[in-house]
């Protein structure tokens, strides 16, 4: 640009049109490299800064679909055990209440032995007393014999009418 001739004019310094419109191009075209190379250097700095964040949402997807499938399959043994846990209630119950009925029935069993080992044990206690009154009876008639027997011992002349006594109680046998 300096090689081509100025045109001195009120102490200006003016450039031809043709040299003129190619500075201006040049400059233009300079500020747009500029401006795209600002434009790459923004883009490169924010995939640089983006780069790690898509690497983290990546790996976030990732173990995401990993504790999605965890959590399924914890979903799925949860409800195994979950039915697994009823059928055993279930069963416990059938068998508490099988229990149950078995008890009352050898609670009534055991009721009905009792009520008739009562009755048993009731005539034989009935028994018992009229034999202990029995008993009683005779010790009382064998004391009184005692003392007839003594008596006859002690006095000689009751000795022949406790002989003649003898005598006839045997011939009433």
């Amino acid at each position: 640009m300096l090689k081509q001739p100025f045109n001195f004019y009120t102490f200006a310094v003016e450039i031809n049109s043709e040299n003129r419109l190619d500075v201006a191009g040049r400059t233009y075209n300079r500020l747009l490299h500029k401006e795209i190379a600002d434009y790459h250097g923004r883009l490169e700095a924010i995939k640089a800064e983006l780069y790690p964040a898509r690497r983290m949402t990546k790996a976030f997807k990732e173990n995401e679909s990993e504790s999605f499938k965890k959590m399924t399959e914890l979903q799925a043994k949860y409800e195994m055990e979950k039915d697994d846990r009823r059928a055993d209630k279930l069963a416990m119950d059938k068998r508490f209440n099988m229990l149950i009925r078995d008890f009352v029935a050898v609670y009534k069993k055991l009721a009905s032995e009792f009520l008739h080992y009562k009755d048993y044990l009731g005539a034989e206690y009935e028994l018992q007393v009229v034999v202990i009154k029995k008993k009683d009876e005779l010790l009382e008639f064998k004391d009184k014999q005692v003392k007839d027997y003594e008596l006859a011992l002690r006095i000689p002349r009751q000795h022949f009418k406790h002989i003649e006594k003898l005598k006839y109680d045997e011939m009433l046998e």
